[in-house]
């Protein structure tokens, strides 16, 4: 159990915007509350011993998403995008060891979408972290990873340094497109059996 609680606080994860118990837990309490969240212990007795500090990185956290101006806002009341980046907020606000991010880029505009993976590939760098990212669009993995991985029916089918990976013949395999004058385009249609016409 000890251990189990370890591994826990070293990681971050996001809990997913669209998780029904963490909108209703979540939607009436403020942008900084909810980013304070994460840093809280399990035991309450050291809840307001840290709260300073931890306020602090949380604050930190919010200033570097840009979301200062919402703080004090309801999260309900926020657009997918705002809430997308409180999310992310709230996973870096602690500090783990290691961020688990599942299309972290998601709801966000281009701008924030660049911005957000500048951010993680710099805290990363910058607080000896590791992060392992689900992520479909392939620039972003070529531009941002350290190591990319190809994942196929369950199977890692590829593992590399990106400029490798994606030229190989795997992302044709696994994805039905290919790169053609600097655009991704379609093989054919037969070719991604993953989904129906």
């Amino acid at each position: 159990e000890d251990q189990a609680a370890a591994v826990e606080s070293a990681l971050g994860v996001p809990a997913s915007s669209t998780s029904l118990a963490f909108a209703r837990a979540c939607a009436t309490l403020g942008v900084s509350k909810v980013a304070v969240l994460a840093t809280y212990p399990e035991n309450v007795a050291r809840l307001f011993v840290d709260f300073l500090a931890e306020f602090g990185i949380a604050t930190i956290a919010l200033r570097t998403l840009d979301l200062e101006h919402v703080a004090d806002r309801r999260l309900d009341r926020l657009s997918t995008g705002e809430r997308s980046r409180v999310l992310i907020a709230r996973v870096l606000a602690p500090r783990p060891r290691l961020l688990l991010l599942d299309e972290p880029t998601a709801n966000l505009d281009p701008l924030w979408q660049i911005r957000l993976m500048e951010m993680l590939k710099a805290a990363v760098a910058a607080n000896r972290q590791a992060a392992l990212v689900a992520i479909h669009d392939l620039d972003a993995a070529v531009r941002f990873a350290d190591r990319m991985l190809v994942v196929k029916g369950g199977a890692i089918v590829a593992d590399g340094a990106p400029a490798e990976v994606i030229d190989s013949a795997h992302i044709r395999d696994v994805f039905g497109i290919e790169k053609s004058g600097g655009l991704w385009r379609p093989v054919s249609r037969s070719a991604d059996r993953r989904s129906s016409p």
